[in-house]
């Protein structure tokens, strides 16, 4: 996300989704802030409580049955500290804080935050915490009855959620005619576009500076001489007999 953030101006990023249960609250909430002030409120986060894989549980040391309690609690302790700024007080069944302050603050007034999930309780958290919605591997019939699910709840909690923060990851569709006419002719054209072919590149071009040449250090070498980049490029270790032209070889990745 900080590439991403560095690399772009106006383009949102975030994360789909983070495992919340099991991570210091405090500590992410400063990494949030931090790129979120650094990206000039450009940051989108999405949370989650993982998948039901066991190693996953035994990597965030939080039971199954027990993530639930832990991911309320952190999303308040997140809020609270990714926020103002000012000093925070919070006595919870986990976590217990006393003049905390967590700096700096977001660019963000309010740090918009998603949640993912499709089971029922993951909805109606939804409902009742986040700022949108973000589901992963459904299909669109179930985006489509969780949104219901999630508006009802929003009803029910006084709350609203913008209609374009609700999103789904869908990896797959039903049958050709969901996909739309413009998206084929699209995905059509983007094949048939000739393409420039790959060159193939010698090992060594020319021969470096004697600055840059291996220097062996008992059983290593090492490449001595700045700039590092012009040795790199080169790709050699020794120069070619004079007159002898490069060998034509694939670059290596």
């Amino acid at each position: 996300m900080s590439f991403a953030a560095g690399r772009t101006t106006r383009l949102k990023f975030g994360m789909s989704v983070m495992v919340l249960p099991g991570r210091n609250p405090v500590v992410l909430a400063k990494e949030l802030a931090t790129l979120d002030r650094l990206s000039n409120g450009r940051l989108s986060p999405a949370f989650g409580l993982g998948v039901a894989d066991p190693h996953e549980q035994q990597a965030f040391g939080v039971a199954r049955t027990e993530r639930a309690a832990w991911f309320d609690e952190s999303m308040a302790v997140l809020r609270v500290c990714a926020g103002s700024g000012k000093p925070v007080n919070h006595h919870g069944a986990r976590y217990q804080y006393d003049d905390l302050r967590v700096l700096p603050t977001p660019r963000q007034e309010h740090l918009d935050v998603w949640l993912g999930g499709i089971a029922p309780f993951e909805l109606r958290r939804v409902a009742r915490l986040s700022d949108g919605w973000l589901p992963s591997f459904v299909t669109p019939d179930d985006a489509a009855r969780g949104r219901e699910v999630i508006e009802a709840g929003l009803a029910e909690h006084g709350r609203s959620i913008e209609p374009d923060h609700y999103g789904a990851l869908i990896p797959y569709v039903g049958a050709d005619d969901v996909v739309p006419e413009a998206l084929l002719a699209g995905l059509a054209e983007t094949a048939a576009r000739p393409r420039r072919p790959v060159r193939a590149r010698a090992p060594w071009v020319g021969c470096a500076p004697r600055a840059h040449r291996p220097v062996r250090r008992g059983r290593h070498l090492e490449i001595r001489g700045a700039p590092a980049r012009r040795a790199r490029d080169t790709r050699r270790v020794g120069c070619p007999p004079r007159g002898c032209a490069p060998p034509l070889l694939p670059r290596q990745t």
